[in-house]
Protein backbone atom coordinates (compact mmCIF):
# COMPACT_ATOMS: atom_id res chain seq x y z
CA UNK A 1 0.00 0.00 0.00
CA UNK A 2 0.68 3.73 -0.51
CA UNK A 3 2.11 6.02 1.99
CA UNK A 4 -0.79 7.94 1.07
CA UNK A 5 -3.24 5.27 1.47
CA UNK A 6 -2.17 3.70 4.69
CA UNK A 7 -2.33 7.67 6.19
CA UNK A 8 -5.78 8.02 4.93
CA UNK A 9 -7.00 4.93 6.22
CA UNK A 10 -5.60 5.22 9.86
CA UNK A 11 -7.08 8.70 9.83
CA UNK A 12 -11.00 7.33 8.51
CA UNK A 13 -10.53 4.33 11.08
CA UNK A 14 -10.21 6.87 13.97
CA UNK A 15 -12.93 8.49 12.80
CA UNK A 16 -15.25 5.11 12.40
CA UNK A 17 -14.14 4.70 15.71
CA UNK A 18 -15.35 7.85 17.62
CA UNK A 19 -18.09 7.74 16.08
CA UNK A 20 -19.22 4.81 16.81
CA UNK A 21 -18.12 5.26 20.45
CA UNK A 22 -20.39 8.52 20.36
CA UNK A 23 -23.87 6.30 18.91
CA UNK A 24 -23.14 3.99 21.27
CA UNK A 25 -22.96 6.19 24.45
CA UNK A 26 -24.92 9.29 23.70
CA UNK A 27 -28.47 7.91 23.24
CA UNK A 28 -29.40 11.03 21.41
CA UNK A 29 -26.46 10.98 19.12
CA UNK A 30 -27.17 7.18 18.02
CA UNK A 31 -28.76 8.20 14.63
CA UNK A 32 -25.00 8.61 13.88
CA UNK A 33 -24.55 4.82 12.65
CA UNK A 34 -25.76 6.17 9.81
CA UNK A 35 -22.47 7.93 8.91
CA UNK A 36 -20.62 4.28 9.97
CA UNK A 37 -20.18 3.56 6.22
CA UNK A 38 -18.96 6.58 4.80
CA UNK A 39 -15.33 6.60 5.44
CA UNK A 40 -15.28 2.88 4.03
CA UNK A 41 -17.51 4.38 0.96
CA UNK A 42 -14.33 7.53 0.52
CA UNK A 43 -11.50 4.98 1.36
CA UNK A 44 -12.60 2.44 -1.63
CA UNK A 45 -13.38 5.56 -3.96
CA UNK A 46 -9.71 6.89 -3.65
CA UNK A 47 -7.81 3.67 -2.55
CA UNK A 48 -10.13 -0.02 -3.59
CA UNK A 49 -10.96 -2.31 -1.55
CA UNK A 50 -8.05 -3.45 0.14
CA UNK A 51 -7.37 0.05 1.83
CA UNK A 52 -10.94 -0.14 3.04
CA UNK A 53 -10.92 -3.36 4.14
CA UNK A 54 -8.10 -3.57 5.86
CA UNK A 55 -8.98 0.05 7.73
CA UNK A 56 -12.54 -1.17 8.76
CA UNK A 57 -11.17 -4.14 10.06
CA UNK A 58 -8.64 -1.97 11.85
CA UNK A 59 -11.24 0.02 13.30
CA UNK A 60 -13.16 -3.31 14.74
CA UNK A 61 -10.16 -4.16 16.35
CA UNK A 62 -9.66 -0.97 17.93
CA UNK A 63 -13.46 -0.85 19.10
CA UNK A 64 -12.82 -4.22 21.10
CA UNK A 65 -10.61 -2.22 23.49
CA UNK A 66 -13.65 -0.16 24.46
CA UNK A 67 -16.94 -2.04 23.87
CA UNK A 68 -18.24 -5.45 24.22
CA UNK A 69 -18.13 -8.22 21.64
CA UNK A 70 -21.86 -8.06 20.84
CA UNK A 71 -21.63 -4.21 20.54
CA UNK A 72 -18.60 -4.36 17.96
CA UNK A 73 -20.17 -7.02 16.04
CA UNK A 74 -23.12 -5.33 15.47
CA UNK A 75 -21.47 -1.78 14.41
CA UNK A 76 -19.08 -3.99 12.41
CA UNK A 77 -21.78 -5.55 10.50
CA UNK A 78 -23.99 -2.41 9.75
CA UNK A 79 -20.48 -0.45 9.09
CA UNK A 80 -18.63 -2.58 6.62
CA UNK A 81 -20.31 -4.73 4.64
CA UNK A 82 -23.11 -1.57 3.59
CA UNK A 83 -19.38 0.53 3.29
CA UNK A 84 -17.84 -1.90 1.00
CA UNK A 85 -21.05 -2.43 -1.53
CA UNK A 86 -21.52 1.45 -1.47
CA UNK A 87 -17.56 1.58 -1.60
CA UNK A 88 -17.86 -0.64 -5.02
CA UNK A 89 -21.02 0.91 -6.45
CA UNK A 90 -19.21 4.44 -6.04
CA UNK A 91 -16.02 3.26 -7.56
CA UNK A 92 -17.93 1.65 -10.59
CA UNK A 93 -20.21 4.68 -11.05
CA UNK A 94 -23.26 3.01 -10.76
CA UNK A 95 -26.59 5.86 -10.69
CA UNK A 96 -28.66 6.95 -7.13
CA UNK A 97 -31.36 4.14 -8.14
CA UNK A 98 -28.70 1.22 -8.49
CA UNK A 99 -27.14 2.25 -5.16
CA UNK A 100 -30.41 2.91 -3.28
CA UNK A 101 -31.45 -0.79 -4.29
CA UNK A 102 -27.99 -2.23 -3.40
CA UNK A 103 -27.97 -0.29 -0.24
CA UNK A 104 -31.48 -1.95 0.39
CA UNK A 105 -30.29 -5.48 -0.44
CA UNK A 106 -27.17 -4.86 1.96
CA UNK A 107 -28.86 -3.68 4.78
CA UNK A 108 -31.90 -6.18 4.61
CA UNK A 109 -29.18 -8.46 4.57
CA UNK A 110 -26.89 -7.05 7.86
CA UNK A 111 -30.71 -6.86 9.70
CA UNK A 112 -31.26 -10.70 9.18
CA UNK A 113 -27.82 -11.94 9.71
CA UNK A 114 -27.83 -9.73 12.97
CA UNK A 115 -30.90 -11.63 14.11
CA UNK A 116 -29.20 -15.03 13.37
CA UNK A 117 -25.92 -14.09 15.33
CA UNK A 118 -28.49 -12.92 18.29
CA UNK A 119 -30.98 -16.00 18.41
CA UNK A 120 -27.53 -18.28 17.90
CA UNK A 121 -25.38 -16.34 20.88
CA UNK A 122 -28.80 -15.76 23.39
CA UNK A 123 -30.53 -19.42 22.45
CA UNK A 124 -33.89 -17.16 21.98
CA UNK A 125 -35.95 -16.86 19.49
CA UNK A 126 -35.79 -12.89 17.96
CA UNK A 127 -39.83 -12.92 17.86
CA UNK A 128 -40.32 -14.40 21.67
CA UNK A 129 -37.82 -11.97 23.00
CA UNK A 130 -39.66 -9.12 21.35
CA UNK A 131 -42.90 -10.62 21.86
CA UNK A 132 -41.86 -10.69 25.74
CA UNK A 133 -40.52 -7.51 25.81
CA UNK A 134 -43.72 -5.68 24.59
CA UNK A 135 -46.08 -7.89 26.92
CA UNK A 136 -43.32 -6.78 29.72
CA UNK A 137 -43.59 -3.06 28.99
CA UNK A 138 -47.66 -3.23 28.59
CA UNK A 139 -47.56 -4.78 32.33
CA UNK A 140 -45.31 -2.45 33.79
CA UNK A 141 -47.37 0.27 32.24
CA UNK A 142 -50.37 -1.09 33.88
CA UNK A 143 -48.84 -1.79 37.13
CA UNK A 144 -48.00 2.28 37.52
CA UNK A 145 -51.36 3.23 37.17
CA UNK A 146 -52.68 0.78 38.73
CA UNK A 147 -50.79 1.19 42.22
CA UNK A 148 -50.82 5.44 41.65
CA UNK A 149 -54.92 5.12 42.38
CA UNK A 150 -55.69 7.56 40.28
CA UNK A 151 -58.28 5.71 37.86
CA UNK A 152 -61.35 4.28 38.64
CA UNK A 153 -61.81 0.54 37.51
CA UNK A 154 -63.51 1.41 34.25
CA UNK A 155 -61.26 3.64 33.59
CA UNK A 156 -58.36 0.86 34.15
CA UNK A 157 -60.27 -1.23 31.92
CA UNK A 158 -60.68 0.56 29.27
CA UNK A 159 -56.81 1.70 29.48
CA UNK A 160 -56.10 -2.09 29.55
CA UNK A 161 -58.22 -2.54 26.67
CA UNK A 162 -56.53 0.63 24.98
CA UNK A 163 -52.46 -1.01 25.60
CA UNK A 164 -53.82 -4.23 24.40
CA UNK A 165 -54.48 -3.25 21.50
CA UNK A 166 -51.23 -1.06 20.71
CA UNK A 167 -49.31 -4.40 21.32
CA UNK A 168 -51.46 -5.82 18.99
CA UNK A 169 -50.64 -3.26 16.80
CA UNK A 170 -46.52 -3.30 17.49
CA UNK A 171 -46.69 -7.13 16.78
CA UNK A 172 -48.14 -6.74 13.39
CA UNK A 173 -46.36 -4.04 12.41
CA UNK A 174 -42.90 -5.69 12.95
CA UNK A 175 -42.47 -7.67 9.70
CA UNK A 176 -43.50 -3.64 7.68
CA UNK A 177 -40.75 -2.24 10.15
CA UNK A 178 -38.16 -5.15 8.96
CA UNK A 179 -38.99 -4.18 5.51
CA UNK A 180 -39.00 -0.58 5.38
CA UNK A 181 -36.17 0.14 7.73
CA UNK A 182 -33.51 -1.14 5.75
CA UNK A 183 -34.69 1.16 2.86
CA UNK A 184 -34.77 4.45 4.90
CA UNK A 185 -31.12 3.80 6.25
CA UNK A 186 -30.07 2.61 2.70
CA UNK A 187 -31.28 6.14 1.56
CA UNK A 188 -30.22 8.32 5.01
CA UNK A 189 -26.69 6.76 4.15
CA UNK A 190 -26.78 7.41 0.27
CA UNK A 191 -27.05 10.90 0.92
CA UNK A 192 -24.43 11.16 3.72
CA UNK A 193 -21.72 9.64 1.02
CA UNK A 194 -23.14 11.72 -1.54
CA UNK A 195 -22.66 14.80 0.51
CA UNK A 196 -19.67 13.91 1.93
CA UNK A 197 -17.95 13.30 -1.92
CA UNK A 198 -19.08 16.12 -3.33
CA UNK A 199 -17.43 17.87 -0.44
CA UNK A 200 -14.19 16.16 -1.27
CA UNK A 201 -15.03 16.86 -4.76
CA UNK A 202 -15.06 13.27 -5.83
CA UNK A 203 -17.16 12.43 -8.91
CA UNK A 204 -20.11 10.77 -9.13
CA UNK A 205 -24.04 10.07 -9.86
CA UNK A 206 -25.88 11.69 -7.60
CA UNK A 207 -28.91 10.29 -6.22
CA UNK A 208 -31.79 11.81 -7.77
CA UNK A 209 -33.41 14.31 -5.18
CA UNK A 210 -36.52 13.40 -3.77
CA UNK A 211 -38.60 15.97 -5.51
CA UNK A 212 -37.89 14.11 -8.96
CA UNK A 213 -38.75 10.71 -7.51
CA UNK A 214 -42.02 9.72 -9.71
CA UNK A 215 -43.01 5.84 -10.23
CA UNK A 216 -43.36 4.05 -13.41
CA UNK A 217 -46.68 3.44 -15.25
CA UNK A 218 -46.30 -0.18 -14.63
CA UNK A 219 -46.70 0.07 -10.79
CA UNK A 220 -49.94 1.69 -11.12
CA UNK A 221 -51.40 -1.79 -12.51
CA UNK A 222 -49.43 -3.60 -10.03
CA UNK A 223 -50.69 -1.51 -6.73
CA UNK A 224 -53.91 -1.60 -7.85
CA UNK A 225 -54.04 -5.14 -8.75
CA UNK A 226 -52.27 -5.35 -4.86
CA UNK A 227 -54.51 -3.07 -2.82
CA UNK A 228 -57.97 -5.52 -4.21
CA UNK A 229 -56.04 -8.36 -3.77
CA UNK A 230 -55.64 -7.30 0.07
CA UNK A 231 -58.76 -6.15 0.37
CA UNK A 232 -60.16 -9.12 -0.69
CA UNK A 233 -58.37 -11.31 1.84
CA UNK A 234 -59.07 -9.08 4.56
CA UNK A 235 -62.89 -8.85 4.07
CA UNK A 236 -63.48 -12.33 2.27
CA UNK A 237 -61.10 -14.70 4.18
CA UNK A 238 -60.80 -13.52 7.82
CA UNK A 239 -58.48 -16.83 8.46
CA UNK A 240 -55.57 -15.34 6.86
CA UNK A 241 -53.39 -13.85 8.40
CA UNK A 242 -53.67 -10.43 9.46
CA UNK A 243 -49.98 -9.57 9.36
CA UNK A 244 -49.67 -10.29 6.01
CA UNK A 245 -52.55 -7.44 4.99
CA UNK A 246 -51.06 -4.64 7.76
CA UNK A 247 -47.74 -5.32 6.08
CA UNK A 248 -48.54 -4.44 2.66
CA UNK A 249 -50.99 -1.49 3.47
CA UNK A 250 -48.12 -0.16 5.61
CA UNK A 251 -45.52 -0.74 2.83
CA UNK A 252 -48.15 1.17 0.02
CA UNK A 253 -48.44 3.85 2.54
CA UNK A 254 -45.05 4.81 2.91
CA UNK A 255 -44.48 4.41 -1.19
CA UNK A 256 -47.70 6.68 -1.65
CA UNK A 257 -46.59 9.34 1.50
CA UNK A 258 -43.30 9.62 -0.24
CA UNK A 259 -44.85 10.49 -3.59
CA UNK A 260 -46.87 12.80 -1.54
CA UNK A 261 -43.83 14.74 -0.07
CA UNK A 262 -42.10 14.38 -3.17
CA UNK A 263 -45.04 16.15 -5.13
CA UNK A 264 -45.14 19.14 -2.64
CA UNK A 265 -41.17 19.38 -2.50
CA UNK A 266 -41.49 19.52 -6.29
CA UNK A 267 -44.68 21.78 -6.14
CA UNK A 268 -42.63 24.40 -3.87
CA UNK A 269 -39.80 24.52 -6.21
CA UNK A 270 -41.56 25.10 -9.22
CA UNK A 271 -44.21 28.01 -7.28
CA UNK A 272 -41.66 29.56 -5.21
CA UNK A 273 -38.36 29.71 -7.24
CA UNK A 274 -35.93 27.93 -4.50
CA UNK A 275 -37.60 29.97 -1.76
CA UNK A 276 -39.58 26.92 0.06
CA UNK A 277 -36.47 25.29 2.06
CA UNK A 278 -38.14 25.76 5.34
CA UNK A 279 -41.75 25.12 4.05
CA UNK A 280 -40.95 21.98 3.09
CA UNK A 281 -38.55 21.20 6.46
CA UNK A 282 -41.68 22.10 8.12
CA UNK A 283 -44.19 19.87 6.22
CA UNK A 284 -42.31 17.14 6.93
CA UNK A 285 -41.97 17.82 10.73
CA UNK A 286 -45.96 18.73 10.95
CA UNK A 287 -46.74 15.15 9.59
CA UNK A 288 -44.63 13.23 11.80
CA UNK A 289 -46.15 15.36 14.56
CA UNK A 290 -49.61 15.02 13.53
CA UNK A 291 -50.83 11.59 12.14
CA UNK A 292 -54.15 13.58 10.29
CA UNK A 293 -51.68 15.65 8.18
CA UNK A 294 -49.67 12.53 6.86
CA UNK A 295 -52.52 10.90 5.51
CA UNK A 296 -53.25 14.02 3.70
CA UNK A 297 -49.93 13.44 2.65
CA UNK A 298 -50.80 9.96 1.44
CA UNK A 299 -54.09 11.07 -0.29
CA UNK A 300 -51.91 13.95 -2.43
CA UNK A 301 -49.68 10.86 -3.33
CA UNK A 302 -52.46 8.88 -4.48
CA UNK A 303 -53.57 11.55 -6.62
CA UNK A 304 -50.07 12.27 -8.59
CA UNK A 305 -49.43 8.41 -9.12
CA UNK A 306 -52.77 7.97 -10.66
CA UNK A 307 -53.51 11.14 -12.12
CA UNK A 308 -50.51 12.85 -12.81
CA UNK A 309 -51.16 15.94 -11.05
CA UNK A 310 -48.08 17.76 -12.04
CA UNK A 311 -48.70 17.80 -15.51
CA UNK A 312 -52.09 20.14 -14.21
CA UNK A 313 -49.45 22.99 -12.51
CA UNK A 314 -46.96 22.68 -15.94
CA UNK A 315 -49.84 23.87 -17.66
CA UNK A 316 -50.78 26.52 -16.07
Amino acid sequence: MKTRAITEGALLAAITVITALISNYIPFMSVLIFFLPVPCVILYQRHGLAVAAVSSGAAILILLLFMDPISVVSIGLFSSFPGLVLGWCYKKKKDGFFRLCAGYVIYLCVFILAILLFQLVSGVSFMEDYINTLNEASSGVMQVYQSSGVLSTDQIASLQTEVDSLMTSFKLMLPACFLLIPFFMSWFTIVLCDYTLRKLRISFYPLTPLYEWQLPRSFKLFSVVLIIGTAVLMYGFPDVSETYSVTIMAVLSVIFGLMGFSFIFWLTRLKLAGKGKWLRIMSVILCLLIPVLFEVVLFIGMLDVYMGLRRFFIKS
